[in-house]
This record gives structure tokens, C-alpha cells and sequence, in this order.
């Protein structure tokens, strides 16, 4: 037996026991193991009603109330909220000398079953997967051949692309000038954060050695390898490991602008494409504050302006909202509050532009990206406060991302290849844009999952958040699909999306009994949107490791739902309000407009604090799914409708409000 194999049986053994002790409390496995099974649920009910939520001391034990079940009367939001625990198990891949991974804390690509060890709200992708647990809990065992099948694959493939990393390096290498041009035509065009005419001059002249200027450069030098490294090639791993020996806890007290750039990029791009996004968003906030502490926060004029003058005041503007933006991007599938990266004494104005040696359209996609981080981080306070949001707030959000999309500039509205910086940026724009817009009606969604709702107990409101959910998803899938990747800059971004994206369908395939005219067709349609995610994952795959993966990742789980059998509705249980053909959605459709208003005050208020608990239960949601399961919980008794895209009038990425009927995109 291997170490491997020992490993996995004591993990599972451990878990065995956890569960047993929070089954039942005070027993031990010797006095109940003849037991009969309708004993042993006897005495799972006699516990629950006994004491549902004490432990044998009558204390609220931590691990007892990390998961909760959704049927669990006494929850409240605090309960709820996903606490880490205290001693998480050490992943040596956080050590000091880091490799690059696959999975990790935001991907959730390690099991299904998997506790993160960080924060994760509503917006992120453990919500999802504990939806998905929540209507098939079959799907953890699953998981488990998932994480022993890809076991091996992660090792492996991961120290064996080091050494031959090593060998391509030497023999196709990169010469320095060659990875600063790539550099610059690739991340600087996203955060701008260096002034390039001042750091090509300052490498050229050869003069500088100490810390700062060498971590920078090493940090320019593995971003620019990693933009044109394919899977098999990890040569920009050695330069960021040169760069992080002159980075280092004394670094932080050493506020200086270049200490600044190499932290921002470090944690802004390089650490998310070697999937360590807690140390990420560490050297970013850490980057933050000392960005704040040289005042580059404030907007200087008249006799402050000559004091900053050891700074260019663009530069200054640059640094700033390029940390702001990063940090924004960085925290969308995180569901957790923006503490402050945003507010009234954020005073420093946009970039202006008009730096040396530079071309005319740098610095306007940084522009174009803080109207919508700005937006972004309003979401985010949004969502973290209350994953559902009243249906005013909502729309009124949702109103703002398609008011921003609609006035960029049209130079970012093109789907050309990227064959340069703006091409670049324009298409990153556009796939945060539909990302940030699933992000913000996906709770509605999840909490159908959740409730079980039958179709008449949604709002029209509720209707349209999920169908806008639905066809962002769709549209996002065929967006990336249909993209020419040039570069590693790009497909990493299109793995991150489209992964996120493909959840969508996926959970969608897992509601059973859905109630709605052509319940096939919109079965079918999400299994094509996997499908095509499924088939550029794989394309994708000489690009990075995490494509692997995540392919991997979505096939067990759409098998799962092809094993499952959800046939769809039984036509011999009638739903009262059930539409019987196309001309009632048209009806509908029509009627959307003038009756939005009444309908949003004679319907009841939904999003009351019940339903945030459930929400908030999504959450931390994962181990009490198996005692639901084991008491009886009947997983199956899902049933709420679904609209096809033209049933309502939306045929493209940008369906609507009742108010909003009238726009065109």
C-alpha cells in the first residue's frame, strides 16, 4: 500500500469520525454498530430534539456550527457566516518557498467537499458548489474519486514542469529587452503602474543593484516570461523567486514607490496565475496601505503638488487606482466587504496621460476600468451585507453595469483578436463586465436552489434575475469559446471566466422537476454550454494546468447529473400556474412593462430575513448536507420554471428590467 493510499484512508477515517460525533454526541460506535437503520434514526431524531445545536458541555462548540442545515430553525446570520478553523490543515504549498498550484481557497478545485480555509462568501464558487451538494449529495463521492484520480496529476506534473522548464529555458530563451517588451504590451496596458520610459532608461543604464529596483525588475522579467509561457514551461517561476529574495517582511516598512510596483504586481497578477490567491490578496493590501501611506490617495494642487514632485503626480494617479483596480477585480468571487479601498476621502484624480515616450490610448483603458471597479465595489459592500438584495437595489445595480458598458469607449467594444494592448484590454473589459453581472443576480438563483421554490412562488422580478443569470452565463461560454488565444495573459483570464461561467448551466442541469414548457430544450442547451466549456478547457490546456483541471473538475460533475437522471417534470402533476404554450410568454411579455409597478406591490416582499438566512446558510454549507440526507431530507422535491431565452423578449447578453423593455443595445 502506498503512502499516497494510507493518506487518503486516514483523511476519510478522520472524516468518518467527525461526522459520527456530530451525529451522535456521547455515544460511542461499539454501543450502536448492530443497530438496525430505523434505530439509528430514531436516535438521530431523539438527539436533534433534545439538542439540536449543544454540544455534551451545553456550549456552542466551533465545529459543530460551522455547517448548518437549511432546515435548522435556530440560525441567525452570525451562526452562518463560514468561520475558518483555527488549525487548518498546512498546504505545503503556502510555504515560504511557493510552487505554482491548481486548486486552491477561491477555485475550488481540490473536492467538492473541501473546506476552504479562508472567508468565502455569496459570490464565490464554494456557494455554488454547496448549492450543488445541497440537491445531489451523491455528487461528494464523486468528488472523492475526483481528488485521488487527480492526486498524482497535481504532484507530478507540477515538479516535473520545473525541471523541464529548465531545459526549455536554455534552449529558446528570452533575452531581457524581449520580456520588458513583452511586459509592457501585455499587463502594463491593464495597470499601468510603471512609468516605462523611466524604467527602460534606468535598465539600460546598468547602475542600480539594491533591493528595490532588482525586485521590480526580476517581477517585470516573470510576468513578461509568463505571458508567453505555455503549461510546460515555468522559466518565469525562477524570476520570481529571484524577485522574492529581495522581498521580505522589512520590505513592508521600506514605503518606497518601487517597493509599491513589485508588491502590486506580485499580488495583482503573478500569484493568481500560480492559483495563491490568499498570499495574493495579502501583498496587495499590503501594497494598499503603503500606497496610502505615501499619500498617493490625495489629489495635490498648488503648493503641495512641488512637495510631491520625488513622485510625477500621473505616476502617483497611475499607481494608485491600478492597486485599486487590481484589489477590485481580485475580490468579485470573493463576497467579502471592499473595507475601504473606496470612499469620500479618496480624493487623487483618474490618469491623465501625457508621459513620456508613450502611446496615446495607454492609459484609457485604466480609465474605463475604475468607472467600473468603483461599481464593482458597490456590489460587493452590497452583496457582503445581505446576499439578497431588494429588488430596487438590484435593478438599480444592474441599470449602472449596462449604463457603464454602454458609454466606454467604442474603441473597447471591439471582438478582434488580440493583437494588441487596447484589443487586450477590450476583451478582459468585457468578461469582467458579464462576470460582474452573473455575480449580481446568481444569489437568486442559488436561493431557488436552496428553497426548492415552485414556479408560483416567484416574483416577475425573481424570473428575470434568473434569467439574466442564465444568459449571461450562455453568452460569457460563447464569448470565450470563440476567442483566439495569443497569449498566456489571455488564457488565463478565459479559464477563470469561463469556469465561473459554466457553473451556471451546471447547477441549473441539477434542479429536478422543473416545471416549464420545453424542459428539455433548456436541459439540452445547458449541457451544449458544458459541452463547449468542456471542449475549450481542453484547448486550452497547453496553456496552463488549471484548464486541465477544471475540465476534469466539470466533466465528474456533469456525468454525475447524466447518472442522476433528472427527466424533468411529471406531466401527471399539474402546476396551477403553468404556462401551457408560447403565447402566454408573449402575453407576458407584453404585459411586463405596464404592469411592473403594481406587480412589485401586491406581490410579497421575498427577500425577507429567513431567506437571507437560508442564503447565508449557503455559505458554510457542506458536511450537515449528509445528516439531512440521513434523516429522510427529500432532495428531489425541486420544482420552479425557467424561461427559454426569446420567451421574454431576450435574445442577447443584455436582458432587462420591466422599466428597461425599451432599450437597445
Amino acid at each position: 500500500m502506498t503512502s499516497r493510499h494510507v493518506s487518503r484512508l486516514s483523511k476519510e477515517l478522520e472524516q468518518y469520525q467527525i461526522i459520527f460525533s456530530k451525529l451522535f454526541p456521547q455515544t460511542r460506535p461499539q454501543e450502536i454498530v448492530d443497530l438496525p437503520r430505523d434505530a439509528l434514526l430514531q436516535i438521530l431524531n431523539n438527539n436533534q430534539q433534545d439538542s439540536p445545536l449543544q454540544s455534551p458541555s451545553g456550549q456552542l462548540q466551533a465545529e459543530e456550527i460551522d455547517y448548518l442545515s437549511v432546515s435548522t430553525p435556530h440560525n441567525n446570520l452570525e451562526m452562518l457566516e463560514y468561520i475558518p478553523e483555527e488549525h487548518p490543515n498546512v498546504n505545503p504549498l503556502d510555504a515560504p518557498d511557493i510552487r505554482p498550484s491548481i486548486s486552491d481557497d477561491v477555485n475550488a478545485l481540490s473536492s467538492l467537499t473541501s473546506k476552504p480555509s479562508t472567508f468565502q462568501g455569496i459570490t464565490s464558487l464554494y456557494a455554488v458548489v454547496n448549492a450543488m451538494l445541497h440537491i445531489d449529495p451523491k455528487l461528494s463521492v464523486a468528488s472523492d474519486k475526483l481528488e485521488e484520480q487527480d492526486s498524482d496529476v497535481n504532484s507530478s506534473t507540477r515538479f516535473s514542469t520545473i525541471s523541464s522548464a529548465t531545459h526549455e529555458e536554455a534552449a529558446r530563451p528570452l533575452t531581457a529587452l524581449q520580456l520588458i517588451d513583452v511586459y509592457f504590451s501585455t499587463f502594463h496596458h491593464i495597470a499601468p503602474l510603471i512609468d516605462e520610459a523611466s524604467f527602460r532608461k534606468t535598465y539600460m543604464s546598468c547602475q542600480r543593484t539594491d533591493a528595490r529596483w532588482m525586485a521590480l525588475l526580476n517581477t517585470v522579467f516573470a510576468l513578461g516570461s509568463l505571458a508567453v509561457s505555455k503549461a510546460d514551461d515555468l522559466s518565469h517561476f525562477s524570476y520570481y523567486r529571484r524577485s522574492m529574495t529581495y522581498l521580505n517582511l522589512a520590505s513592508l516598512g521600506d514605503h518606497h514607490v518601487e517597493t509599491i510596483q513589485a508588491l502590486g504586481l506580485i499580488g495583482g497578477f503573478y500569484l493568481h496565475y500560480l492559483n495563491q490567491p490568499n498570499m495574493a490578496n495579502c501583498l496587495l493590501g499590503a501594497a494598499l496601505r503603503m500606497a496610502a501611506s505615501l499619500g498617493l490617495y490625495k489629489n495635490f494642487e498648488g503648493v503641495v503638488e512641488k512637495r510631491a514632485s520625488f513622485i510625477s503626480l500621473e505616476l502617483r494617479r497611475r499607481i494608485w487606482w491600478s492597486l485599486f483596480c487590481l484589489d477590485t477585480w481580485a475580490c468579485m468571487s470573493l463576497g467579502r466587504p471592499a473595507f475601504g479601498r473606496w470612499g469620500r476621502a479618496i480624493s487623487v484624480q483618474p490618469p491623465q496621460g501625457g508621459l513620456a515616450d508613450e502611446e496615446p490610448h495607454t492609459v484609457l483603458p485604466l480609465v474605463e476600468s475604475i468607472s467600473f471597479c468603483k461599481l464593482a465595489t458597490e456590489i460587493q459592500e452590497a452583496l457582503a451585507h445581505s446576499p439578497l438584495l431588494p429588488y430596487g437595489e438590484l435593478k438599480n445595480l444592474d441599470t449602472k453595469l449596462l449604463q457603464w458598458y454602454d458609454h466606454i469607449d467604442p474603441i473597447f467594444k471591439t471582438h478582434e483578436p488580440a493583437t494588441n494592448g487596447i484589443e487586450l484590454t477590450s476583451i478582459l473589459m468585457r468578461w469582467k463586465f458579464q462576470n460582474q453581472r452573473m455575480l449580481l443576480h446568481r444569489p437568486i438563483l442559488l436561493n431557488c436552489a436552496l428553497k426548492r421554490l415552485p414556479y408560483e412562488e416567484l416574483t416577475i422580478e425573481d424570473c428575470q434575475s434568473l434569467e439574466i443569470c442564465g444568459i449571461v452565463a450562455k453568452e460569457t461560454i460563447k464569448d470565450i469559446s470563440s476567442c483566439e488565444f495569443t497569449n498566456n495573459v489571455l488564457c488565463g483570464n478565459g479559464i477563470w471566466y469561463l469556469y465561473q461561467a459554466a457553473m451556471t448551466p451546471l447547477l441549473l442541469l441539477l434542479l429536478p422537476k422543473i416545471s416549464i414548457v420545453d424542459f428539455r430544450v433548456r436541459q439540452e442547451s445547458c449541457r451544449e454550454q458544458v459541452e463547449m466549456t468542456l471542449n475549450t478547457l481542453a484547448k486550452l490546456q497547453e496553456w496552463s494546468l488549471t484548464a486541465s483541471r477544471a475540465k476534469t473538475f466539470l466533466r465528474q460533475v456533469l456525468a454525475a447529473t447524466n447518472r442522476a437522471g433528472f427527466d424533468g417534470p411529471h406531466d401527471s402533476v399539474p402546476r396551477r400556474n403553468d404556462f401551457n404554450n408560447h403565447a402566454a410568454y408573449g402575453q407576458m411579455n407584453t404585459d411586463l412593462a405596464a404592469s411592473s409597478e403594481a406587480s412589485r406591490e401586491s406581490l410579497p416582499e421575498m427577500h425577507d430575513d429567513a431567506t437571507r438566512t437560508v442564503l447565508w446558510n449557503l455559505v458554510s454549507q457542506t458536511e450537515r448536507d449528509l445528516s439531512s440526507e440521513i434523516i429522510g431530507t427529500n432532495f428531489n422535491n425541486f420544482d420552479f420554471a425557467f424561461f427559454n431565452d426569446q420567451d421574454l423578449g431576450f435574445d442577447n447578453c443584455f436582458p432587462v428590467f420591466p422599466e428597461q423593455m425599451t432599450r437597445t443595445n
